[in-house]
């Protein structure tokens, strides 16, 4: 996952695209749609990664919790950085007023906004410009599969 800091112009520009991904995949369940915002934490010689994600968790929680919408911080951590969570089905609508909320979290918590996922529940993940790897995407889905097998082979 890149550490840059990403503009307004190219989160609009990729979140249009996505959006038209998501408009593909037809109707949805409300209950299922998910959009996942990915952070990045950046460490500094005097603090390990974990420890400034931890940081920017404490730092960007209250204003999370300020948001006219429901959010809920995942401090996953190290290489993964930070996650926040909102029940949404992603509008043109939503992406011109999320974008900058989630730019102005990022620069008051110290982190960098990377963008965002549209991850239904049992449904193919669109991204808006972030590699998402997880157990509802093909490669992670393989990871894990391949290290249950491990670990099974041990076990054995």
């Amino acid at each position: 996952m890149s550490a840059a800091a990403t503009s307004l112009d190219h989160l609009l520009e990729v979140g249009k695209a996505a959006l038209s991904d998501i408009d593909a995949l037809g109707a949805i369940d409300p209950a299922a749609c998910h959009v996942c915002y990915h952070f990045f934490c950046p460490a500094d010689e005097e603090n390990d990664r974990w420890d400034e994600d931890a940081e920017c968790v404490q730092l960007s929680k209250p204003i999370f919790d300020a948001m006219p919408f429901d959010v809920e911080i995942d401090g996953i951590g190290g290489s993964a950085g930070v996650e926040a969570w909102e029940n949404a089905y992603p509008t043109i609508a939503w992406l011109n007023d999320r974008m900058p909320r989630m730019l102005e979290v990022a620069s008051a918590a110290k982190m960098n906004f990377l963008g965002w996922s549209f991850e239904p529940k049992n449904g193919p993940i669109v991204s808006a410009g972030v590699n998402v790897m997880n157990a509802s995407s093909p490669e992670g889905r393989s990871i894990i599969d391949g290290m249950i097998e491990s670990l099974k082979a041990k076990k054995n």
